[in-house]
């Protein structure tokens, strides 16, 4: 089964490069570094400050239809009287390779356009026949709402290149992430991103969302690096929000994704 094994992790770690929190922004070709919903807190750590409420958020995908192949992720939101706490728990993989996330982070405005966010992140990475790698990590974000309907956000992750491996000089993911979003009316909502890993080609995306009815909002989009077609739908019910998408990668196949998130009090004023 070794000659198997290889080829999966190889894809297993596609995915994880891949991977985005919640169904609603999936179904958008990922699109989320300008987003504030109840996966900020994976996401994009600077979109939380403008959180209004506490929100707790959970997430799964399946990838390609592999039974054995998926990830869960646990957001929460804690609105604070002068920022937004968030944690995030993240688990990834199947018994020979696995990863386990756990984060940390704040975000604060400075007044009514700048917002900054810092995330601590622990890894617990296991590869079978290897002992398993343990390190921390660290994410900084800021997003600028230039007005009501435009908004610009930006990401470093990882800017120290923790190292996974000496011998091979591997190191986790160093990304930086720049999009924005922009919102015509009430109805349409439009997001694009790009995403530069230090060692993968450059990653854009664009996805859009249309409100149908003020409890059903559609959305699609697509991505480039990997090329990827995504779609979903979501039902918003007062606090609670659930998002159904799939994501069509043009070489594995498809990967349906399931979030359900709930808001509680109010931001205090």
């Amino acid at each position: 089964m070794r000659f198997l094994f290889i080829p999966l992790c190889c894809c297993l770690i596609e995915c994880l490069y891949c991977q985005v929190a919640g169904a609603e922004q999936t179904a958008m070709a990922g699109c989320s570094i300008a987003h504030t919903n109840g996966f900020s807190a994976t996401n994009s750590i600077a979109a939380s400050a403008a959180t209004e409420r506490n929100i707790l958020g959970l997430h799964y995908t399946n990838y390609f239809l592999f039974t054995e192949v998926n990830a869960v992720q646990l957001s929460l939101a804690q609105v604070l009287d002068k920022g937004t706490l968030s944690y995030r728990v993240d688990y990834f993989g199947i018994n020979q390779f696995n990863t386990l996330k756990l984060g940390l982070g704040y975000a604060k405005p400075f007044g009514k356009h700048i917002a900054v966010g810092l995330r601590l992140n622990y890894h617990r990475i296991n590869l079978i026949q290897n002992q398993a790698k343990n390190l921390m990590s660290f994410d900084l974000g800021m997003v600028y709402t230039m007005n009501e309907k435009i908004r610009l956000a930006t990401s470093l992750r990882n800017p120290i290149k923790q190292k996974l491996e000496q011998t091979y000089n591997e190191t986790l993911n160093t990304e930086f992430i720049l999009g924005g979003s922009f919102l015509p009316n009430d109805d349409f909502y439009f997001s694009w991103e790009f995403q530069k890993d230090l060692q993968l080609p450059l990653r854009s995306a664009i996805g859009f969302s249309y409100t149908l009815h003020p409890k059903l909002i559609t959305r699609a989009g697509i991505s480039i690096n990997p090329i990827m077609i995504s779609g979903g739908i979501g039902i918003q019910k007062a606090q609670l929000q659930i998002d159904v998408s799939s994501s069509w990668h043009t070489k594995l196949g498809y990967s349906p994704q399931i979030s359900i998130s709930y808001a509680f009090n109010k931001k205090a004023n």
